[in-house]
Formats: C-alpha cells, structure tokens, sequence
C-alpha cells in the first residue's frame, strides 16, 4: 500500500533550524517528551538514518492504535524525509 501525505506548518523559525531538529536522530525522544499524551511509546530500530524503523503506539482508544513507518529518504539539501 502506497499513500501520499504532505504536511505543511509555519513555524517561527528559521528552516535550517527547524530541519536540524525534524532530522535529527534523536526526535522520537523529543517527541515524547514533548507531546507526552500523543503517543504511549515510540520505538526506535535503528540509528535514524535511512532504513530505520519506529514503531509509534497511541494511547489506548486511538484509531489506529499504531503504526509503523521506515525512513525511505533523509535529504538534507531538499530538507525532505520520506517514510
């Protein structure tokens, strides 16, 4: 199954800024901290890079109740990550 979802938000920030954090190999940790009633856990496999696996749980009665994605594209010069 293949989807396409694109999301944009402006943010006051400069982009390079911003693009250090959403790249960073460390985010689902900041996430959690965060955005601590969004997710119940978000597991990491892998070191962030291309072909890292997390596996995001939501609390219980979330639909769905989670997922995982795998981090097909990190470019940096495009700041794009594709899943």
């Amino acid at each position: 199954m293949r989807k396409e979802l694109v999301n944009e938000l402006e943010v006051a920030a400069p982009a390079d800024d911003v693009w250090v954090i959403y790249s960073s190999p460390t985010l689902p940790e900041l996430i959690l901290k965060l955005l601590p009633d969004e997710f119940e856990s978000i597991v990491k496999d892998g070191d962030g890079a291309v072909g890292t696996i997390l596996h995001l749980t939501f609390p219980k009665g979330s639909i769905p109740l989670s997922y995982k994605e795998k981090f097909v594209t990190i470019g940096h010069h495009k700041r794009l990550k594709e899943v």
